[in-house]
């Protein structure tokens, strides 16, 4: 190949302006510049000139986010929750003491030991009471968040006598979430069946539970009946459920497994589909991380194999565009805790286990009993939010996100009031999407919002 056409179409411009080279940042600027005076665009579609979008922006607003302030009562309840516990299952001073320590040692157990953990720790009641006031707090914490970011009308679905099924309950935290989160949901007469290996983790949280649903209850209302089974995931349960939930479970049924992710996946959606009625409601969740966030990716397209609407947190019914397979970004969403209880920030702290922010992956999805309605071409584009904020060249701001177009890149100076979670739209239109242009590093399609 000719010298000469290694060089590139910009040099001589550099030249004239200066004898010195341009440092790479200039460079890449002159580069930008050069391009958008002398390149042409052209429409696949109609084959005229279109505007340049080397330098075009787009207007944006802020629909919703997952992680809006707590209703008032929602954080008084999470607030009061350690005070709760303690009048169910109290300690005395020096086993208070001794609490820090004995949270570390289990987080330990849950974690980095968990292969030597025995599989009915929670019989425990050291281990339970440890979990409860720390592990439960959290967690209280990160479905709430969820529950109350759903739509308003996302429960209408649940009707008297309808079957509600927590699967590997615990201390019965999902169970108390809804209750607190949902109080629309307070009137309804549901039978709650919980599932636990632990006797005593259901024991405790349906004795929870009821004192959360006392301090809640409306004149002349009653708590949810709840129905305790002790047994594994796959336990025989005779009622159909219209709700399920799977919280923090698969993480822990999947840790000694030899089957590749897809076939857990696969393996534990059939069993949960056996659960529930024909046109039944799931909310799975699993920790912010890229194993767990791995497993909500698979089974959400498990939902959309079998012709499920995904209502949350996707804002398309497409194949995942953030799938967590190895050396991928992972979806996950992360809430500031800032507004978390200070009392169990201090035992957090106390426990050596400080935590700034509260990071979840979930999904929730309904069966629609047919096929999704395929999407028209619109004028605007809905966005979700799925990463912390990045630094860019040039002083600017980058967020990742999911859309039906597939993985975003939405940069900016501001991004004013984005955090992750949040649900976005962007006014620009089906046919905006051949122009755009891709990031170099991921080669996501590139939106810049000014």
């Amino acid at each position: 190949m000719d010298k000469k056409e290694k060089v590139p179409f910009y040099a001589g411009v550099a030249k004239k302006t200066s004898k010195k080279p341009a440092p790479a940042e200039k460079e890449k600027h002159i580069d930008a510049k050069a391009g958008s005076k002398s390149k042409k665009t052209f429409s696949a579609k109609n084959g005229k000139q279109a505007e340049s979008f080397s330098e075009r922006t787009f207007s944006y607003e802020i629909t919703s986010d997952i992680f809006e302030p707590f209703s008032k009562e929602t954080n008084q309840l999470i607030k009061d929750f350690d005070e709760i516990v303690q009048s169910v299952s109290p300690l005395n001073s020096k086993q208070l003491c001794s609490l820090p320590y004995k949270i570390r040692d289990l987080s330990h157990e849950l974690t980095d030991t968990r292969g030597k953990r025995r599989l009915g720790y929670m019989n425990s009641r050291e281990a339970l009471s440890a979990y409860v006031r720390y592990f439960s707090w959290w967690n209280l914490y990160r479905l709430c968040s969820i529950f109350e970011s759903l739509p308003v009308d996302a429960f209408e679905f649940l009707h008297d006598g309808d079957a509600v099924l927590d699967i590997g309950s615990g201390p019965l935290t999902a169970v108390i979430a809804l209750w607190v989160s949902r109080p629309e949901l307070r009137q309804k007469k549901l039978n709650v069946i919980v599932t636990d290996l632990s006797h005593n983790a259901l024991l405790l949280g349906e004795e929870l539970y009821m004192a959360v649903a006392a301090r809640t209850c409306a004149d002349g209302g009653e708590p949810w009946h709840i129905t305790r089974i002790k047994g594994t995931f796959g336990v025989e349960i005779r009622q159909k459920a219209s709700f399920v939930i799977c919280a923090n479970m698969v993480n822990e049924l999947v840790q000694d497994s030899e089957r590749t992710p897809d076939e857990d996946a696969k393996n534990i959606q059939k069993k949960l589909f056996a659960y529930a009625e024909a046109k039944a409601v799931f909310l799975l969740v699993e920790p912010g991380v890229p194993r767990g966030s791995r497993f909500i990716s698979l089974f959400r397209d498990g939902f959309i194999r079998k012709n499920f609407n995904i209502c949350s947190p996707c804002p398309q019914c497409a194949a995942c565009a953030f799938p967590g397979t190895r050396n991928a970004k992972w979806c996950h969403f992360v809430r500031d805790t800032a507004d978390a209880p200070s009392a169990l920030a201090k035992r957090s702290e106390a426990a050596g286990l400080p935590k700034d922010r509260a990071a979840v992956s979930f999904v929730f999805a309904e069966n629609t009993g047919g096929a999704p309605k395929a999407e028209k071409p619109a004028e605007k584009l809905a966005v979700r939010i799925i990463s912390d904020e990045i630094a860019l060249p040039g002083g600017r701001k980058g967020r990742y996100a999911c859309s039906r177009w597939g993985a975003l890149l939405l940069t900016g100076r501001q991004l004013k009031n984005i955090k992750s979670g949040s649900l976005v739209t962007i006014k620009i239109d089906d046919s905006k999407k051949p122009l755009l242009k891709k990031d170099r590093k991921t080669n996501f399609l590139t939106i810049d919002l000014g």
